[in-house]
C-alpha cells in the first residue's frame, strides 16, 4: 500500500483566513472531513460572525470521547443540535425564537 501513497505538499490555511480571503458573509453548510483535525477546524469558528454556518458536518471517528463531548457542548452553547449520523455529526443552528 505505500508504494501507492504520493506525499504533496498544499497550500494550507485557517477557516477566518479563507473566510476573509474570499468575502464570505455566510456559510450555509461546512462539511469538514479533515482525518483526526475535525476538532481544530471547529476551533477556529467565530459563532457570533454573520459566516458562522447553520449546518456543519463533522467526522467523529478521530474523537477520543472527552474531545467530542467538549466539542458537541461547544456546538450546543452556540446554539446548535448535534445529530450522530455515524461516522459523522451532523450538526444544525436552531432558529430563533420569534419576539
Amino acid at each position: 500500500m505505500g508504494e501507492r501513497l504520493i506525499e504533496t505538499e498544499v497550500e494550507s490555511l485557517t477557516l477566518p483566513t479563507l473566510v476573509a480571503r474570499h468575502g464570505l458573509e455566510s456559510i450555509d453548510l461546512l462539511h469538514v472531513d479533515a482525518e483526526g483535525f475535525d476538532g481544530v477546524v471547529l476551533g477556529q469558528i467565530d459563532f457570533d460572525a454573520s459566516w458562522a454556518p447553520t449546518f456543519i458536518i463533522f467526522e467523529r471517528e478521530h474523537f477520543d470521547p472527552g474531545h467530542y463531548r467538549a466539542t458537541t457542548q461547544a456546538l450546543a452553547s452556540a446554539g446548535y443540535r448535534c445529530v450522530d449520523v455515524w461516522p459523522d455529526t451532523f450538526a444544525y443552528r436552531q432558529a430563533p425564537a420569534p419576539s
